[in-house]
């Protein structure tokens, strides 16, 4: 087949996904993110019960020998990963209850092999650690970044009309903010099509939501995690799709199918 029908193919796919209201990514797996999602229960009757135990299983699978989780990218991803993933560790091992006193048996000496050598650590995370008797060091410039970043932020903007980046990591203001002020920011369901910070408002806003909950089984089930209980960075990515799929067909020339075939191997269209 001529390399640019094959080309022009490729991006009447997408495009027919993008005009047809279908729901395509496929960012990368996310461990922050997952652990961001394990950590949200749901009403159920009188009792609560964790909406994606799948993915508590994959925080749990994907832990290091050391006790950390590594991230695929910089330090400070492994950072990112590891506190997030000990959080939903420490979340699920004080509710029990919500899996029938299911929890592995090595819970909590999981959650000591993690807290060993963490030196630099997210302030809004430590903050929550530490209602779990975890203390970790906070180093000052940390800190002082942190406060730099707030300085001045006038957080009515956040409750307003205008839609600002802050809503995509909605999980760093954890006690800081009021959740219910939020809702008419929700766009099909999330937050700026972040996995954790939907998930972080679904735990806490004091009414459930149940597009919020459709938006993260969507996710579960036609994100790069295929219902296995990975969840990416972001989704949908459809602007993304099509930006990254041009420049390859510009970049790559005759690698681009290859390459398109194995990131889209669910797309049947492809085969």
């Amino acid at each position: 087949m001529d390399y640019h029908k094959e080309a022009a193919e490729i991006i009447a796919v997408l495009a027919d996904s993008c005009s047809e209201a279908q729901l395509i990514g496929s960012m990368s797996i996310s461990t922050y993110d997952t652990a961001w999602v394990s950590m949200v229960s749901k009403p159920d009757g009188a009792e609560l019960r964790w909406l994606f135990p799948e993915s508590f299983q994959i925080v749990l699978d994907s832990q290091s020998l050391d006790g950390g989780w590594d991230g695929p990218g910089s330090e400070t991803d492994t950072i990112l990963n590891s506190l997030a993933a000990l959080l939903a560790l420490c979340r699920h091992h004080t509710a029990p209850a919500h899996t029938n006193g299911n929890n592995p048996p090595d819970l909590l000496s999981r959650i000591s092999k993690a807290v060993v050598g963490f030196e630099i650590i997210s302030p809004s995370i430590i903050n929550s650690l530490r209602s779990f008797g975890i203390c970790l060091y906070e180093p000052p410039v940390l800190l002082s970044l942190q406060a730099q970043k707030l300085r001045g932020f006038d957080w009515n903007l956040l409750y307003g009309s205008r839609q600002l980046a802050l809503l995509h990591s909605l999980e760093a203001f954890d006690g800081l903010i009021d959740f219910d002020r939020l809702s008419h920011h929700m766009r099909n369901g999330s937050f700026l099509g972040s996995p954790s910070s939907t998930a972080a408002y679904l735990m806490n806003s004091s009414v459930w939501s149940i597009e919020a909950e459709q938006y993260l089984h969507t996710v579960f089930q036609k994100g790069t995690g295929q219902s296995s209980g990975k969840f990416p960075s972001a989704f949908p990515s459809a602007n993304f799709e099509l930006s990254w799929v041009g420049t390859m067909i510009y970049r790559k020339r005759r690698l681009l199918i290859e390459t398109i075939y194995r990131l889209f191997p669910h797309f049947s269209v492809l085969d």
